[in-house]
């Protein structure tokens, strides 16, 4: 009896568990029902809790998954936290990309697609840093080479972003990641402009790349900076040591981080970058700026 006892207020406990985690969970269908009909979800919520008992056997390798994805996360996280304390340059480490996961080569393989259909040129693949917590580029050179691109695969996923270098030092970002929050705002004298654009199609998200670029430069009254393909390393590298001196500036990151030195580029009038932009909606999407101010 005692036994029992115990089973129903474990179970009603678990039940308690899962229902507040669904009742105040981001999934966009859970929320639109439970926006739509209030009551309804909350007695079905408790309907749920009252008959743990009877369904938890039967859930159990379900939640036995989800702790052992929670636990993955925990650590990964914990592990994130520890090496972002400290400030690890780029290796190029040249690798086969059959060395790559296979989630990584499929990510590789979808965003090459898109940045070859935008005009850029493939540049190599290479491990940049290592363990704990390995993390994999391509590059790609396009817009006459003001614009560098990127993938990043890193836990698991594929993220692309562009970016330039202006003439006085200025480095202007634009990724296809999740917005988040950073602690710390950014500063003209950064020289550091960078937008989390999240997940979207590339040609959408170079298109807002030559947006900043434009405006970055007009606000700064300088031009752009282009580079030769091989100059991709020294070019990543500035990149790293730029944001990360921000980050430190801030206060998000500890350790001594290098200053970042600009690469020997060839100066470009903003209004001449439709001129290297091989698409025609990024030639359009120039000219109509240039053409504005």
């Amino acid at each position: 009896m005692i036994w029992l006892g115990g089973y129903l207020v474990l179970s009603w406990l678990v039940g308690l568990a899962i229902a507040w985690d669904t009742r105040h969970c981001e999934h966009e269908r859970a929320a639109e029902l439970a926006a739509r009909y209030p009551a309804q979800w909350t007695a079905l919520l408790a309907l749920a809790v009252v008959l743990t008992p009877i369904w938890l056997p039967l859930a159990l390798p379900w939640i036995g998954y989800e702790v052992v994805v929670c636990v993955r996360s925990m650590v990964t996280n914990r592990r994130i936290r520890r090496v972002g304390k400290q400030y690890r340059e780029a290796q190029f480490k040249p690798i086969s990309f059959f060395q790559l996961e296979r989630s990584y080569r499929n990510g590789f393989d979808r965003w090459t697609r898109e940045f070859l259909g935008l005009g850029f040129d493939l540049l190599g693949d290479f491990q940049n840093k290592f363990d704990p917590l390995p993390v994999y580029n391509r590059y790609f050179t396009g817009c006459g080479g003001a614009v560098m691109g990127s993938v990043t695969a890193l836990l698991d996923d594929c993220l692309p972003d562009f970016a330039s270098i202006l003439e006085d030092g200025t480095l202007v970002v634009t990724a296809g990641v999740q917005p988040c929050e950073f602690k710390g705002k950014l500063a003209d004298e950064d020289l550091l402009r960078f937008t989390l654009e999240g997940k979207r199609p590339l040609g959408e998200l170079l298109e807002i790349h030559l947006r900043a670029v434009v405006a970055e430069a007009a606000k700064r009254e300088t031009r752009v900076l282009v580079f030769r393909p091989e100059q991709f390393q020294e070019f990543e590298i500035f990149q790293q040591r730029r944001f990360k001196k921000w980050r430190q500036r801030c206060g998000e990151r500890t350790g001594a981080v290098p200053d970042p030195l600009v690469p020997d580029g060839k100066p470009l009038e903003p209004s001449d970058l439709c001129t290297c932009a091989k698409s025609p909606s990024n030639v359009h999407v120039i000219s109509e700026l240039v053409g504005s101010d």
